[in-house]
């Protein structure tokens, strides 16, 4: 069987939602993580941009073993080995890179690469990538996705950017089949603050809009 299907596909269209994690610290990314999870939040993307992500990866691997943890903004082969050597169940580009893509699906790792214009994201189909990353989505918001969607309705689009409490829906609505939410959880004012409680119920309104669009 494909390693690729794991699980990881029908765990993210299932929930629908997963956080971007940034943090300027290991230790704030690890707290940040178990407030958001305590709030509902089952899927979360360490980003590459966090000191000693992979040592992030598993802690929170080993904390959270109900939780869904994967690696994002990765930008290079190294970076990639990395995550996969941390016990990363999925992986995440803002950008879409050839040899990432074949050193990920030559390892069938679930791999969602980033686009942005219809020849990317038809580029990523055609390497195979179960899902693609849609970045940055704000600049064609619900409708232009739904645009985009028209011609090309069998790419599994993961929509990051713009997407808040107010938009969430009208992403579904249009098609998007994940929402990635980054500061509207991981609110740089509530982790300089140590603010777990206020993450926790931004993780926790996010959560039951999803189940809501269910």
């Amino acid at each position: 069987m494909d390693s690729r299907d794991s699980g990881i596909d029908h765990i993210l269209q299932r929930q629908k939602l997963l956080g971007v994690l940034r943090a300027e610290s290991a230790e704030l990314a690890v707290a940040a993580a178990e407030a958001a999870f305590r709030g509902g939040l089952q899927i979360i993307e360490v980003t590459f941009t966090v000191p000693q992500a992979p040592l992030v990866i598993e802690k929170l691997s080993q904390l959270l073993p109900n939780a869904v943890i994967g690696a994002g903004s990765l930008t290079t082969v190294k970076e990639a080995q990395e995550a996969q050597q941390a016990g990363a169940r999925f992986f995440v580009s803002p950008h879409l890179d050839p040899a990432l893509c074949r050193w990920f699906f030559d390892r069938k790792l679930f791999y969602i690469p980033g686009a942005l214009t219809p020849s990317e994201l038809m580029a990523a189909h055609a390497m195979g990538a179960p899902m693609i990353k849609l970045f940055p989505a704000q600049v064609y918001g619900a409708g232009g996705v739904k645009s985009l969607l028209a011609p090309l309705p069998f790419l599994q689009l993961m929509v990051t950017g713009g997407v808040t409490e107010t938009t969430a829906k009208d992403f579904l609505q249009a098609g998007a089949k994940v929402l990635s939410v980054g500061r509207e959880v991981f609110a740089p004012e509530a982790l300089a603050a140590r603010d777990w409680q206020e993450i926790e119920l931004r993780a926790g309104r996010f959560s039951r809009l999803m189940l809501l669009g269910n």
